[in-house]
């Protein structure tokens, strides 16, 4: 009797604070997850206890089907990834998603994320260190009568010991900096740096494509990519932890030495992105003649502050009421700063009215060289 009553009072206590078993061969079956801030041991793929004390309806966490195995956090491991099922005794079925990771003495249970309410999983799969787990489910409107019938893939990455349900991938454009301190992605359409996450399934890409590109150029030097991917929380530690957020890249898709985030209406052949600028500055390229206006728009040179250092025009080089490319020139003065510094050369839309809508611009990061002394 004392040893069921000790046993008992064991079980009831494992949800909110269940110590690890031995770690020794433990596998993705016994493994101890955390559901909810709860944690929950499994044996043989199953946990159970009462709903409450005295109560006959149990409270259970179930491995769906079988594991599956692929690496997770590049250590060269196999670790594993499950779908768990919660039913806590009332009508609900809850389906999650965890990890499982393979250390020195077995498999460490992550934390685990919810997919949904009575769902109809289809897989789960393992590749370029993401988990990707397929599943059916129900419209906002259809009630939890109707079978589910909706495909729905969910994606999660492995990142300092979490599990995280990464956000639905979108193709990005903006401007990459690569090295031993810098793994920095700038978006079109946004002023901060994010992070390039560690687990990007593109990183290796991305950094063979940066070398290349940029072996002639000064160390983090800008360049333009079209990649694919979705933004995340950034680390917490390392040089990750100083930006605010990162982006997770599953998809290098170009690699533009000249591009900018408008060039589908300008294209400027000098000065090249990240090239190192002196005053005074010959600009020239393509620009679409909508860009003009009486022949000619406005150029903006700052600093990396944002401050404004100088302003001039450049001209067609041809007929500009057109809605094809035109050729333009300008040249641009400025002082030299006494070292050099990071800055941005604006290309501005001219834009004649008093209507915000019909403004544009393109930024091409450049270095302003330090002049003589």
């Amino acid at each position: 009797m004392i040893v069921l009553a000790v046993t008992a009072c064991q079980v009831h206590k494992a949800p909110e604070s269940a110590m690890a078993p031995d770690q020794r061969d433990v596998g993705p079956l016994n493994a101890t997850y955390s559901v909810d801030g709860s944690s929950f041991t499994l044996h043989d793929g199953h946990f159970e206890m009462p709903a409450a004390p005295g109560s006959a309806a149990k409270r259970t966490l179930t491995v769906f089907d079988a594991p599956v195995y692929g690496e997770l956090d590049n250590d060269r491991q196999t670790d594993a990834a499950v779908i768990l099922v919660y039913q806590g005794g009332g009508s609900g079925t809850f389906y999650y998603l965890a990890a499982a990771i393979k250390g020195e003495h077995g498999y460490r249970g992550t934390n685990a994320v919810l997919l949904g309410d009575r769902l109809n999983p289809q897989f789960v799969r393992i590749q370029h260190r993401m988990i990707a787990a397929g599943f059916r489910d129900r419209g906002p409107a259809q009630s939890f009568a109707s079978t589910p019938t909706i495909d729905v893939t969910r994606h999660a990455i492995v990142a300092d010991q979490t599990l995280t349900l990464v956000p639905p991938a979108s193709e990005q454009s903006g401007w990459v900096r690569y090295g031993h301190e810098v793994r920095a992605f700038t978006p079109c359409g946004r002023e901060d740096e994010s992070w390039l996450a560690g687990p990007s399934p593109a990183l290796a890409d991305i950094r063979t494509d940066y070398e290349q590109t940029m072996r002639e150029a000064r160390p983090y030097a800008p360049l333009f990519m079209v990649l694919r991917g979705s933004f995340i929380d950034p680390p917490r530690d390392g040089f990750g932890a100083d930006y605010e957020s990162a982006f997770l890249a599953t998809k290098r898709i170009d690699v533009n030495p000249t591009g900018n985030c408008r060039d589908a209406f300008i294209s400027i052949e000098a000065p090249t992105p990240g090239a190192v600028i002196e005053s005074p500055l010959l600009i020239n390229g393509r620009a679409r003649g909508t860009w003009f206006f009486e022949g000619d728009f406005p150029v903006v040179l700052e600093d990396g502050e944002g401050n404004e250092l100088s302003r001039s025009f450049v001209t067609a080089q041809g007929e500009w009421m057109t809605e094809e490319f035109v050729p333009f020139t300008g040249t641009l003065s400025f002082t030299n700063p006494v070292k050099d510094l990071r800055g941005r050369l604006i290309l501005r839309k001219d834009n004649p009215t008093d209507r915000p809508e019909l403004d544009d611009s393109t930024a091409i990061p450049v270095i302003i060289g330090a002049g003589p002394p």
